[in-house]
């Protein structure tokens, strides 16, 4: 069985730096990876989602840089 590595909103709100609201309000409008439901109250989001969000991003920064 695979290790999934999860992070909790909080961890993924200080990853990125950006309020609460920026990270749901990205999510509803489908910019953001969605998380997955652990629990009635519990959400995490995977790692390696965040992860490929975050290097997409700096490969968009960078195709606009060059133009």
């Amino acid at each position: 069985m695979s290790n999934i590595d999860l992070l909790t909103p909080n961890q993924v709100i200080t990853r990125l730096n950006i309020p609460s609201s920026t990270l749901y309000r990205w999510i509803s409008e489908g910019k953001f990876p969605r998380p997955i439901k652990l629990g009635d109250r519990k959400t995490a989001f995977r790692e390696k989602d965040i992860q490929e969000w975050i290097e997409s991003k700096n490969e968009t920064d960078s195709k606009t840089a060059i133009q």
